[in-house]
């Protein structure tokens, strides 16, 4: 395997044991079985700073875009259907807050 003297290293979820194994002197305290349990969206991030190696550590990492607009789009689903439009609100409120300051004649 090559790597890059500068270069930040991520290391996702893998079945290869061989990866681990040959980043053995790079991971140090992190062992080839933990990380073979690296879960889905989690990653063993390596760093470079100033050209020193920093310690690995695992870092969680976000659902690719389409997952999270998916998660969006159903919030926005359930509130039309289980509750009411936030926009509606605003304006009942804004009404009622007219009508509370209107000047009787």
């Amino acid at each position: 395997m090559m790597q890059s003297a500068s270069a930040t290293i991520y290391l996702f979820k893998n079945t290869n044991s061989k990866i681990y194994s040959d980043l053995e002197q790079v991971l140090r305290q992190i062992t080839v079985e933990m990380a073979m349990k690296t879960q889905r969206f989690e990653s063993i991030l390596i760093p470079f700073v100033e050209g020193k190696q920093i310690d690995p550590l695992f870092v969680k990492m976000l659902m690719p875009p389409m997952d999270r607009l998916e998660k969006v789009n159903r919030k926005r689903n359930d509130q039309l259907i289980y509750g009411k439009d936030v926009e509606n609100i605003r304006r009942y409120i804004y009404g009622r807050e007219i009508n509370m300051y209107k000047k009787s004649s």
